[in-house]
Parts: C-alpha cells; sequence; structure tokens
C-alpha cells in the first residue's frame, strides 16, 4: 500500500509519477490512497474556475500506464473543500484509492468511504478489507431468511446504500452488503 500527498503544480507532480510508473512494475498486488492534487474529470470539481483538462489527461495517462483503477467509493462526491467564503467556495474530488488487478484478485472486497471533513480541508478516506483465504472454495447457499420479518426492509437498506462507480462494481457492493446480513 501506498499513502502519497503529491505536490500541487503540475511540474512538480511529473517527476513522481514517473516514479509511479515504474513502481508499477514490481507485478504485485498494489493500493495507493492518495491525494494526488489533480481530478480526472470536470464532474470532480465544483465551482471555481474552469478545470485545466490537459492535467486530467496526463494524469488519467499516468494512472492507465500503471495498471491502476479506481476502486469507486461511498459517502460524499467531493474529498476536498478550499474553506472560503461562500462565494469563493471550490470543492474537488482530489484523493482517491486505486488498485491493480493483482490487488483485486487477492483481495476483491476492498471498499472505500468518503467520510465528513472535521477540522481539515479534506476529507478522511476509510478503507475496509476484507482478505480471504485462496483455498476456500465458495458456493453458493440460499438461506431461508427470506421469510424472516424484516427481509424486505434489510434489502431495500442494502440497495438503497449510495455507491459510486461502474454499474457492476456498484452490484457487487450491494450484493455484498446483503451477504453480509444474511
Amino acid at each position: 500500500m501506498s499513502f502519497i500527498y503529491d505536490k500541487c503544480n503540475d511540474h512538480l507532480r511529473r517527476p513522481f509519477w514517473d516514479k509511479l510508473i515504474n513502481f508499477s512494475n514490481l507485478n504485485i498486488p498494489w493500493c495507493t490512497i492518495e491525494d494526488f492534487n489533480v481530478i480526472t474529470s470536470p464532474k470532480e470539481k465544483q465551482e471555481g474556475l474552469p478545470n485545466n483538462m490537459n492535467e486530467s489527461f496526463e494524469f488519467i495517462n499516468v494512472i492507465e500506464a500503471c495498471g491502476l483503477m479506481d476502486l469507486g467509493y461511498s459517502g460524499q462526491h467531493f474529498t476536498w473543500c478550499n474553506q472560503r467564503s461562500k462565494e469563493h467556495r471550490v470543492w474537488k474530488r482530489l484523493d482517491r484509492d486505486m488498485v491493480n488487478d493483482q490487488w483485486l484478485e487477492d483481495i476483491p472486497q476492498s471498499t472505500i468511504n468518503h467520510l465528513p471533513s472535521v477540522g481539515s480541508d479534506h476529507c478522511p478516506l476509510l478503507m475496509e478489507v476484507v482478505v480471504r483465504s485462496k483455498n476456500i472454495s465458495r458456493y453458493f447457499k440460499f438461506l431461508q431468511w427470506t421469510y424472516h420479518v424484516n427481509f424486505g426492509a434489510t434489502i431495500k437498506e442494502c440497495w438503497d446504500r449510495e455507491v459510486s462507480g461502474n454499474p457492476m462494481y456498484k452490484l457487487q457492493q450491494k450484493n455484498e452488503k446483503v451477504e453480509l446480513y444474511s
């Protein structure tokens, strides 16, 4: 796991990004939780001056070169706020958790929750990891808890939970929450 606070100026980030690319060639399970100080799309910024998409494209190229993918998250969308007055306030998603394929193979049940910010301009990221033994076979089993009084409410609660990411990731996360209750 890597925990990183990246430089604010784009020209100062590039040498570090080169180091990340070199590190990614180690071919080991890798998770990086970072304040990258750059966003990947205009949707990751609210208010302020328009985003410089050239910085975003460079960052996306680094993510791809490293073989990383955003783990997704639950909780609030923006992880940083400049804490200025309302008319000058800017929000961005600067902090993210990314993993490589080997990480997902070994630890597929990794989740990130963006917690509320208290006393900082960044919100904390809470990572939950469930490590499973590779030797255990998981078989489908139908437990007859569907007859339980709270069955419908439990399913609704699990599926109403806000999860960000691609559709398959959302499905997987919601199904896992249901499994925890069974």
